[in-house]
């Protein structure tokens, strides 16, 4: 019988993007399925707010929430910096990189997972099949640190080191087109794990390996949550993960590999639109978006910079309280309009109101930032049915995240190994990302002791109390109102959902 201990502890993270827990059917994914029902497992699994792909990924593999790693958008204007580092895009490595140079911090405004690992000698070694620019957040020196990789499935041509790429582009090709769904791209991407990562003995696994699937995120994009192809590639997605589920059982369980699976978020379905852009021009305000930056506009010729269509920033040049109340409510005026933030008042940090009346906090969200735009703006969305209002880059039927339905804040965690006590359990106790990234590092010895985050105790060990409370905070100001919800656990507080719940009533259509 092997000798766990004889081994040190490693990692094998494998992530489905935008997958909702509810989506895990055995029918579907009967790998993940069987996995998560042996496995410990999280009821409440909180993405964070804006529960958006690129604000994520840095809180998994940092510990830290958008308030404390700086990424706090998909796509954020920034207008202290020059060039192309004055409007943020995640999907674009040229922009991580220009943003990551331009700023004394650099974009994450903390240290990252493979910079603690790699301090502490130890290995991070990423495959992801999600844009290249979102790969290179999950670890964005990789070329600093020996023996770490960053490679995106999708252009191998830009990963990191160059003596990796080299190596990867002998056997795979420096690009393969993004399809809906991603099947060849993401079948590669597992060869590539088993020819250079499982199959050269558990002794040389990285201590941190990532797995990271773009699917079934990119299908309900674009097909539709409720499509028959976003159905198979949840399946395909599946497949892969039981190949590694297999090698796991037969030589990393026994051998100190703990195995995760998650998810970084959910997805809300598309019931209607909203257009931010247009309720603003209509006051007689001038507004330019971060699409038409793109296409060469200049920000300055503009009172407004509106950057996102769902979960939108918006930059304003006379940032006064008094402008900006006046703005605010021009968007609250329309029902479309679900909630509206702004950076917290100094003087009363804990406030429910924000720093401009008639506005949440950022603060109840932990989204505040000196990055941070003057207002945050959400399409409505319902609650109950995880239906919301999107821009029009979506389709209706189709899937987006950003906000705070519950849809689109719960996320998939599973975790077993010989780490976490051996009992299969559901823990109702809530969780985010951070707490899975301090515990992660915590168990390999590079504990974040600057992360706020706390341990997952409850699956290290025995008889944890995971009862905890929850609070509604509420915004009333004449007909609107605005609510937040928040579980207190272990002294950590979690975003459970937010709501406009007056009497106007958005225009959400029949869909599916």
């Amino acid at each position: 019988m092997t000798d766990t201990n004889s081994f040190p502890c490693k990692f094998l993270l494998v992530g489905f993007d935008g997958l909702r827990p509810c989506d895990i059917t055995p029918d579907v994914m009967p790998n993940l399925a069987r996995f998560r029902d042996e496995s410990h497992t999280w009821e409440n699994y909180l993405a964070s707010f804006p529960t958006e792909t690129y604000v994520n990924h840095p809180v998994i593999f940092s510990g830290f929430r958008p308030n404390g790693h700086g990424l706090i958008a998909n796509s954020f204007y920034c207008p202290e910096l020059k060039g192309k580092a004055r409007l943020f895009c995640g999907w674009d490595t040229e922009s991580v990189i220009a943003q990551d140079e331009a700023r004394p911090e650099g974009l994450y405004a903390v240290p990252d997972m493979a910079e603690l690992l790699a301090q502490k000698g130890k290995t991070m070694r990423v495959l992801c099949a999600n844009s290249a620019g979102s790969t290179r957040l999950q670890n964005m020196h990789a070329d600093r640190y020996p023996g770490h990789l960053n490679a995106c499935i999708h252009a191998l041509e830009k990963a990191i080191p160059i003596n990796e790429r080299n190596r990867l582009l002998q056997h795979s090709p420096a690009t393969m087109p993004l399809t809906f769904p991603d099947f060849a791209a993401q079948s590669e991407m597992l060869d590539i794990l088993f020819r250079d990562e499982l199959n050269n003995g558990v002794q040389n696994l990285a201590d941190m390996t990532v797995f990271w699937i773009g699917e079934p995120d990119h299908s309900s994009h674009e097909i539709g949550l409720k499509s028959e192809l976003t159905e198979r590639a949840r399946t395909h997605a599946d497949k892969l993960f039981g190949r590694i589920y297999d090698w796991w059982l037969k030589e990393g369980r026994s051998r100190n590999v703990q195995l995760v699976t998650m998810s970084d978020h959910g997805h809300g379905e598309i019931a209607g639109h909203v257009d931010f852009v247009g309720i603003l021009r209509q006051a007689g305000c001038t507004v330019v978006t971060d699409q038409e930056i793109l296409g060469g506009a200049d920000p300055s010729d503009a009172e407004m910079v509106l950057v996102g269509d769902y979960t939108a920033g918006l930059w304003v040049k006379d940032n006064s309280v008094e402008n900006l109340t006046k703005i605010a409510q021009i968007l609250t005026s329309d029902p479309g309009v679900g909630l509206v933030f702004s950076q917290p008042n100094e003087q009363y940090r804990d406030a429910v109101a924000g720093r401009v009346p008639g506005t949440l906090s950022e603060a109840l969200v932990f989204s505040e930032s000196v990055r941070g735009p003057d207002l945050r703006i959400v399409g409505r969305g319902d609650n109950s049915t995880g239906r919301i209002l999107s821009g029009g880059h979506y389709s209706l039927g189709c899937g987006n995240h950003g906000g705070l339905t519950p849809a689109e804040l719960h996320a998939h965690l599973s975790c077993a190994g010989t780490a976490f006590t051996q009992q299969t359990r559901r823990h109702k106790a809530p969780a985010g990302h951070d707490d899975l990234a301090k515990t992660i590092l915590t168990l390999m010895g590079a504990e974040a002791n600057h992360s706020p985050a706390r341990v997952l105790d409850e699956a290290l060990k025995d008889d944890v109390d995971e009862s905890y409370g929850v609070f509604t905070l509420r915004l009333s100001q004449g007909k609107l109102s605005m609510t937040i919800e928040h579980a207190h656990y272990a002294g950590r507080r979690y975003v459970l959902s937010g709501e406009r719940e007056d009497g106007a009533l958005p225009a959400f259509n029949t869909v599916g």
